[in-house]
């Protein structure tokens, strides 16, 4: 790359020196030398972007995106469980880690289940019901009796939420 810049350069230094250039040959000159310089520039640039020689595919991007998002919606379940329930740190890593396999295969199935809705309910309540499960054996009774209590408040908020409630026909 540099070569070549200096290849253009020597040639239009002897072409300089050949003849006797007039004033317009040296802006002319100035000019290539400038376009040149610009090019090289550019060039290497556009090179130096890809330097690594990795590419990475959209649907790559998208998955790390996805899995961003899966951390950080476990993150946030665990602080909200972590200040509702009382947990140790230790039950709060193991419940963030379940919220990430949670959400991880709730995703999968969304993906691998959208043209059959009823298939992929299916499946996420049997996502639900593991997850119970293990949330029973991380939790000590009392915490667990308040999560099931928290469960019962949001469904009911949801529920209330929901267009299809009677309370928006008042």
């Amino acid at each position: 790359m540099v070569f070549y810049f200096l290849k253009c350069y020597l040639l239009i230094t002897i072409f300089y020196y050949i003849r006797k250039p007039n004033k317009q040959d040296i802006q002319d000159m100035k000019k290539i030398i400038i376009l040149l310089s610009g090019l090289t520039l550019t060039f290497g640039v556009a090179v130096a972007q890809n330097a690594t020689g990795v590419t990475v595919s959209s649907e790559e991007v998208h998955n790390h995106e996805h899995s961003k998002h899966h951390v950080h919606r476990a993150n946030h379940r665990a602080d909200h469980l972590t200040k509702q329930l009382g947990l140790t740190p230790d039950q709060r890593q193991k419940v963030h880690a379940l919220c990430v396999e949670e959400a991880a295969k709730v995703d999968a199935f969304k993906k691998t289940h959208a043209a059959d809705p009823k298939a992929m309910n299916k499946e996420i309540k049997l996502v639900g019901v593991d997850f119970k499960k293990n949330m029973k054996s991380i939790l000590n009774a009392k915490q667990y009796a308040k999560w099931e209590k928290l469960k019962k408040a949001e469904k009911k908020k949801v529920d209330n939420q929901s267009p299809d409630s009677d309370n928006l026909n008042d």
